[in-house]
Formats: structure tokens, C-alpha cells, sequence
């Protein structure tokens, strides 16, 4: 037994967490190391990290164009964090800001050839990530069975818009 774990028999002050509450705190752990790790390598080859690398990867998978409103909604990221990302990747040449012909008060974020290009340089190194975190622990059946849990439950919920959705081409 780990010597920091709490035995079911001990007191902790308090009710022990139910199951979705573990397995809240388990999906928080993993993600949040898991992000950790990917932006590390990110920000080692490109000099970006994975917050600009989901946005971009968020345009390309609407067709290369996404309105910015539609941009903050895809991702976990509020509508001023999103803008902060998008300056910096306009800034370096990844995204152009393009008004609409129909809307001028409409903008959207749309990928340069610079952002296809960071993309197919960085697919290894994320590859790479995962592959030694999820594939090197997990069986191909159990990876299938954690993406269809995780895409229930970021689709299924009330609430939830369901991605558009980054690295999600197929339904299911």
C-alpha cells in the first residue's frame, strides 16, 4: 500500500469521495499531467505550446476557417484568452484574421500555410507523448473504450456543446 494513500479505514474528516467524484479527480490528474507533458514537448520543437497548437488544430478541423466566436465556444477557453492565443498566432503567421464579406462585424480566424506546416512537424511529438503515456499502458481496446467514455461524456451532457472537435473527424 502507498504510505500517502488513506485506507478505507482510516478517518479523513470527512465523507470518502463517491465513485464519479474519484473518477472526476482521477480525469483532472491525468489531463492536467498529460498537457503538462505535451505542452513541455511543444514548446521544445515549435517554441509554441499546446493552448496555440489546439487553436490551430481547431480552424483546420472546421475546413481551415472558424467565426472567432465559434473559436472561444470549441475550446475551454474564455473569448479573451482565445483572442490573446489568436494575436500571438497572427502575430507569428499562423492564423490570418479575415471580415466577413456578408458581416463586417464578423471576423474569423483562418490557417496559413505556416500553421499546416507547424501541424505535420508537431504530429510526432504529440504522437510521441501519447503513444509512451496512453498506447505504452493501455491496450488498443481500452484506448477505443477511453475515447468513447470521454466523448459520452463531453457530448452527452446537457449543457456541453460537443466539440467540433479536435482530433474527433468521426462520430462515435
Amino acid at each position: 500500500m502507498h504510505p500517502h494513500h488513506p485506507s478505507d479505514h482510516q478517518d479523513l474528516g470527512f465523507e470518502p469521495p463517491p465513485a464519479h467524484t474519484k473518477a472526476a479527480l482521477s480525469i483532472l490528474r491525468v489531463s492536467a499531467l498529460l498537457s503538462d507533458e505535451i505542452d513541455r514537448e511543444l514548446q521544445k520543437s515549435s517554441g509554441l505550446g499546446l493552448s496555440e497548437v489546439l487553436v490551430v488544430l481547431q480552424v483546420m478541423f472546421a475546413g481551415g476557417r472558424l467565426r472567432m466566436a465559434d473559436l472561444a465556444d470549441s475550446l475551454v477557453v474564455t473569448r479573451g484568452g482565445v483572442t490573446k492565443i489568436v494575436d500571438r498566432l497572427v502575430a507569428g503567421g499562423y492564423l490570418d484574421r479575415v471580415h466577413s464579406d456578408e458581416d463586417r462585424r464578423v471576423v474569423y480566424a483562418e490557417v496559413t500555410e505556416k500553421a499546416k506546416q507547424l501541424i505535420k512537424t508537431n504530429q510526432p511529438v504529440v504522437q510521441a507523448v501519447t503513444e509512451h503515456r496512453l498506447a505504452g499502458i493501455l491496450s488498443a481496446t481500452e484506448l477505443d473504450s477511453v475515447h468513447d467514455l470521454m466523448h459520452r461524456l463531453s457530448c452527452d451532457n446537457p449543457g456541453w456543446e460537443p466539440p467540433e472537435a479536435v482530433g474527433d473527424t468521426a462520430a462515435g
